[in-house]
C-alpha cells in the first residue's frame, strides 16, 4: 500500500516527445533572449542632461522718497511720506534715496558707474500696441551727481545715494518753457539713476543696467509721484551636464527573475515529464474512440461470440459502424477498468457476428496468437474476413 501511495507521489506526466522537445527549445530561446537583455541592461549606461547652477545671484533696486514742505496753515508736519497727493504751493524740495545691491554665491569683482539727473520734459502720448507710451516734444537735463565709478569684491555690493531737488525751481522753468513754445503739452520732472553694475564672476560676467527713476508732473495744483525701475532679479549661472543615473535595479532583478522562472519550468518539463509508453498511447487511442463514438457504443460485462451462425471480421472500426447503422444495432465492447483490455468490438445480429479487433504495433491480434503458436479466436470460431 505504501509502495503504490509513493508510485502515486512519484508518477511523472506523460508528454509527447515532440511537443517537449518544442517546449524545451522554445525556453532555450526565451532563456537566451533574456540573458541578452540582462547583459544589455548591465552595459547600459543611463544618463540624463541636467541644468546645473554654478553661480547664483539677486540684483535689487529700490527708490524711497519724501516731501518736504515750507511752512503753511494746512500741515503741522513738514515733510510728507510716500503714496499721497501733494499740493506743489506748500513743497520746499523732495528727497530722492536710491539703493541698488547685489548679492552673490560666490566670491566676484564688482564694479560700474552711474550718474544722477533731473530731466524736465514737455511730452505728449500716442498708442502702440495696446498701450499709451510718452513721447517726448522737448527736454532738458540737469545734472545732479556727476559720473561715479565704483569697484568692490566679495560675495555683496550695495551702492546709496540721495539726491534732494528743488521742485519749484523746475516747475518755474517748464512754465517758461510751455510760455515761450506755446506748446501747452503736459510736463514732469524725472529724477533718474543712470548707470552699469558689471560682476566678473569665475565662470563669465553679468552685465546689470541700473535705470531707477521717480517721476512728479509740473504746472498743476498738485500732483502724486511714481517710481520706475526698481526690481528684484534673482537668476544664475547654469550649464548643461550629462548625469549618469543609478542602474536600474527593478529592469535587472525582472530579467533575472524571467531568466530564473523559465529555467525552473524548464527543468520541471525535464524531471517530471516523461514521453508516454505504447500502453499510454493504447489507452489515448482507445479513449478517443469511445469518446467519437460514444452514442453508437454500449459497454457490457462479458460478450459471448460462440454458438452463431457467421462470423465476420471487419477491417477499420468506420466499417463495423456502418454495419450497426445498417443493422441498426449498437457496438458492444467488454467494459473493464483496465482500458488496455478493451481489444475489440462487436456488432451482433441473430446468428451473425461482426467484429472490428484493434491492432497492437500495427498488428492484429491474429497475427500475434500465430506469431506465439496460439490458436486465435478467429480460427476457433471460423472468423470470415469482410470487406466493405
Amino acid at each position: 500500500m505504501k509502495k503504490d501511495k509513493e508510485t502515486r507521489i512519484g508518477k511523472k506526466i506523460k508528454l509527447d516527445t515532440k511537443i517537449k522537445t518544442g517546449i524545451i527549445a522554445g525556453l532555450i530561446i526565451l532563456i537566451g533572449i533574456l540573458g541578452l537583455g540582462y547583459i544589455q541592461e548591465l552595459k547600459k549606461e543611463n544618463t540624463v542632461e541636467e541644468e546645473k547652477k554654478l553661480y547664483e545671484y539677486t540684483y535689487n533696486t529700490d527708490v524711497k522718497y519724501a516731501v518736504n514742505l515750507i511752512e503753511n496753515e494746512l500741515y503741522e508736519e513738514n515733510k510728507l511720506g510716500e503714496d499721497q497727493i501733494y499740493l506743489s504751493e506748500f513743497i520746499k524740495s523732495i528727497n530722492n534715496h536710491f539703493t541698488v545691491s547685489f548679492t552673490g554665491s560666490e566670491e566676484s569683482e564688482i564694479s560700474g558707474q552711474y550718474k544722477i539727473e533731473a530731466q524736465v520734459a514737455g511730452y505728449t502720448t500716442k498708442k502702440q500696441e495696446d498701450k499709451e507710451i510718452k513721447q517726448d516734444i522737448w527736454s532738458k537735463s540737469f545734472e545732479l551727481v556727476p559720473v561715479q565709478n565704483f569697484k568692490g569684491k566679495g560675495t555683496s555690493y550695495e551702492i546709496q545715494k540721495t539726491a534732494e531737488v528743488n521742485y519749484k525751481s523746475y516747475n518755474e522753468f517748464a512754465k517758461s518753457i510751455i510760455e515761450a513754445t506755446k506748446v501747452n503739452a503736459p510736463a514732469e520732472l524725472r529724477i533718474k539713476v543712470i548707470g552699469q553694475m558689471d560682476i566678473q564672476t569665475s565662470y563669465e560676467l553679468i552685465e546689470r543696467p541700473i535705470e531707477i527713476s521717480t517721476i512728479m508732473p509740473l504746472d498743476g495744483a498738485y500732483f502724486t509721484i511714481t517710481v520706475q525701475g526698481e526690481e528684484t532679479v534673482e537668476d544664475s549661472i547654469k550649464e548643461n551636464v550629462t548625469v549618469t543615473l543609478p542602474p536600474d535595479q527593478k529592469t535587472r532583478v525582472l530579467y533575472l527573475v524571467g531568466i530564473g522562472i523559465t529555467v525552473l519550468v524548464a527543468v520541471l518539463i525535464l524531471g517530471f515529464t516523461t514521453a508516454p509508453t505504447a500502453e499510454d498511447k493504447r489507452i489515448k487511442e482507445i479513449k478517443q474512440l469511445l469518446t467519437h463514438y460514444g452514442s453508437r457504443m454500449v459497454g457490457v460485462k462479458t460478450i459471448e461470440d460462440e454458438g452463431y451462425d457467421k462470423y465476420y471480421e471487419v477491417k477499420s472500426l468506420e466499417d463495423l459502424v456502418k454495419i450497426a447503422d445498417e443493422l441498426e444495432q449498437p457496438l458492444l465492447y467488454e467494459n473493464n477498468r483496465d482500458m488496455l483490455s478493451i481489444q475489440k468490438f462487436y456488432v451482433i445480429d441473430r446468428g451473425s457476428v461482426y467484429s472490428y479487433q484493434l491492432e497492437k504495433g500495427g498488428r492484429s491480434k491474429k497475427t500475434i496468437a500465430a506469431e506465439n503458436g496460439e490458436t486465435s479466436p478467429t480460427e476457433t470460431a471460423n472468423w470470415e474476413h469482410l470487406d466493405l
